[in-house]
């Protein structure tokens, strides 16, 4: 069996998971040829073997795949292979009884939709923002709520991504009046700037710029006014915010101080652009 295994990955039809099958041979024993574990290189080739099953029992091969390869994989493999993981465990998740492993589907798919987005794939972002939002209120304990905002925030943003800024709105909106973490709704503000400062919507960067710092509890100079700043001021107000790493280089920034630092970076190329003078000093 080993050695027919080994024909058909050499073929190219499945293909090793995990760092097992480097350690058998023909003298192996049965019990560490078992510990070897091989999936289908070819969708359609596992797609093919689905369609011959019923229904039932294509979802409890699909769950039985997504549990194996997350079992078998270290953190570094599954991050690489969540596209895959997901697609098997989002065709047998309705099996899934745990909430446990409700969660974990919740957060691969996060992280999958992560990575669709930054490959530029929003709709498929959208997808698995969306599966990971439902799997995680089909939990019988209560919904995470910092979880539940970060999902919000990344389908926020793949929908202004994909065009539907109405529909994004609507997402930051949800997270700058439910979520108890400041980190979360500068990271909305973060966002946002960024779009509109590319897009060269530098008054508006700059006013949302505003609006997240006197969020964060920074006090504004004329905060009516969005046509002057002292950009001698803003950039002061920018150092202070990041500990220097000379005397904390074991330490991690704090996020929301990351956060504010990026925000105010962002807004000073707009304030300049646009001559204003209105930031703290």
């Amino acid at each position: 069996t080993l050695s027919q295994l080994q024909e058909v990955a050499q073929r190219d039809f499945i293909y090793p998971i995990g760092e097992q099958y480097k350690y058998v041979d023909r003298d192996s024993t049965k019990k560490q040829v078992e510990q070897v574990y091989y999936a289908f290189s070819h969708d359609r080739i596992y797609e093919s073997v689905l369609q011959s099953t019923r229904p039932s029992v294509s979802e409890e091969l699909n769950l039985k795949a997504a549990r194996l390869i997350l079992n078998v994989s270290n953190f570094h493999e599954i991050d690489e292979q969540v596209g895959t993981i997901v697609s098997y465990y989002n065709k047998g998740r309705n099996l899934v009884e745990s909430d446990e492993e409700k969660l974990t589907i919740a957060k691969l798919n996060l992280r999958a939709g992560q990575r669709e987005r930054k490959a530029s794939a929003f709709d498929e972002s959208v997808v698995h923002f969306g599966i990971s939002l439902d799997t995680l209120f089909q939990r019988r304990e209560a919904v995470p709520a910092d979880l539940r905002m970060e999902i919000v925030r990344n389908l926020g943003e793949a929908e202004y991504l994909r065009g539907r800024k109405i529909v994004a709105q609507e997402h930051f909106d949800r997270v700058l009046k439910d979520s108890r973490s400041l980190h979360d709704k500068l990271k909305v503000f973060e966002f946002k700037i960024a779009i509109m400062g590319s897009g060269g919507q530098f008054a508006e960067a700059v006013g949302l710029g505003m609006q997240a710092l006197k969020k964060a509890g920074i006090k504004l100079k004329n905060p009516r006014s969005p046509e002057s700043m002292d950009l001698k001021s803003l950039i002061r107000q920018a150092q202070k915010m990041v500990p220097l790493h000379r005397k904390r280089r074991k330490q991690e920034p704090d996020p929301t101080s990351l956060s504010l630092a990026r925000i105010l970076s962002q807004t000073i190329t707009p304030a300049f652009l646009i001559k204003t003078n209105q930031l703290p000093g």
